[in-house]
């Protein structure tokens, strides 16, 4: 099975406090990923440690590169750094955020939107079993 994985990594969104944990995640799921026999070329990091902010373009770019693969059959989508639920609705925070709305991914609304692609999509989130 071809897979892919989109690791984004924001230890400093807006003005809320700095995540130190967030670069060792990014590290470990590095490991994680070579440990699936996910290939680096299928591996895409997007983080601040560079103090570059982390856009949605970013995201946005990294995934539909990897939905572009003929063969790709799994796409994993990773996030590390600061979350809020608003309305039961969980959002990811961007550099940008919360200062920013259009800084902050909508995790249902992305699911969604997979659900139609063309990669086949489980609807699984981090935490849930497995099937």
């Amino acid at each position: 099975m071809e897979r892919a994985i989109v690791v984004i990594g924001v230890q400093q969104a807006g003005g809320l406090p700095l995540l130190p944990a967030v670069e060792g995640a990014v590290e470990a799921l590095r490991g994680w990923a070579a440990g699936q026999g996910i290939p680096p070329d299928h591996v895409a990091e997007i983080t601040d440690a560079d103090h570059r902010p982390v856009t949605a373009d970013m995201v946005f770019d990294a995934v539909s590169a990897f939905t572009q693969l003929p063969t790709l059959e799994q796409l994993v989508i990773y996030f590390c750094g600061h979350g809020i639920v608003n309305n039961r609705n969980e959002f990811w925070l961007l550099s940008a955020a919360p200062v920013n709305p259009n800084a902050a991914v909508n995790v249902a609304k992305s699911a969604d939107l997979a659900s139609t692609g063309r990669i086949p999509h489980n609807g699984r989130r981090c935490g849930q079993p497995s099937e």
